[in-house]
């Protein structure tokens, strides 16, 4: 068995990238979903001949950045973690995608690029080490946006701390994979250990890998949007993440 902790980069460069796309699961099913969601709260790219822009910040394998060009966004991907950017390449084949390697802390070089949408969705902003980190990324989404430019995210409330057994969350399995996390509680951060098996030669492999994610509460959320200036169109609960659709 190996055992690591990582920064999230790490984690993901050398282990979780690996099988997150699998651990996701089916991909068309997911982009339909969130066609749906944006749909459902007008989103959408397209003003006569013209295409809006769109940043989707940590695309990861692209779910998102392939429903916002269904839709008729031209789509820049920002994603730290290569394996999955060409995936992403993959995945969004023939769409008005453009992959970027960078930090997504680096969000206000793009300012040129007049965004009309920046999303951050799929607990991409828990991944941030302290509370002005997220602070700063909201105040550079709403900077470089368009006036009346949209924001979305999503995450999970971590603010909660989950005891004994509901520490184990079992993620995904199959006849060769087996997903868990387990999760520990500290003040501001919660340690989200992977453990991954995978049956490799008719025998069982197991590795563990940990990294932090900040415990973000709604409540804390919606103080920081409305601080920074957004105004705040929606906010909903699905799948057990919390969705703020938001308005510069």
């Amino acid at each position: 068995m190996e055992s690591r902790e990582n920064n999230t980069k790490n984690h993901y460069d050398n282990y979780l990238g690996n099988f997150y796309s699998w651990s996701a699961g089916d991909f068309i099913s997911g982009k339909e979903k969130f066609i749906s969601l944006f749909k459902n709260h007008k989103i959408t790219g397209s003003t006569g001949d013209l295409k809006e822009i769109a940043i989707d910040v940590g695309a990861g394998h692209g779910i998102h950045s392939s429903a916002l060009a269904e839709l008729g966004y031209e789509v820049l991907a920002i994603d730290f973690n290569q394996q999955l950017l060409n995936e992403l390449k993959v995945n969004t084949a023939g769409q008005d995608v453009k992959t970027i390697y960078d930090d997504i802390k680096n969000l206000k070089h793009y300012a040129t690029q007049n965004p009309a949408l920046i999303i951050c969705m799929g607990d991409t902003i828990t991944h941030f080490e302290t509370l002005n980190e997220i602070e700063k990324i909201l105040e550079d989404s709403f900077d470089i946006l368009i006036n009346g430019g949209k924001f979305i995210t999503s995450f999970r409330d971590y603010s909660i701390e989950l005891k004994n057994n509901d520490r184990f969350i079992p993620v995904k399995s199959d006849e060769n994979r087996i997903l868990l996390c387990f999760l520990e509680f500290f003040k501001d951060k919660v340690k989200v250990n992977d453990l991954f098996y995978e049956k490799q030669n008719g025998n069982w492999k197991f590795n563990v890998s940990s990294y932090c994610k900040y415990r973000l509460s709604e409540n804390r959320m919606s103080e920081i949007l409305k601080n920074t200036g957004f105004k705040i169109l929606d906010k909903f609960i699905d799948n057990g993440m919390i969705y703020f659709i938001c308005e510069k």
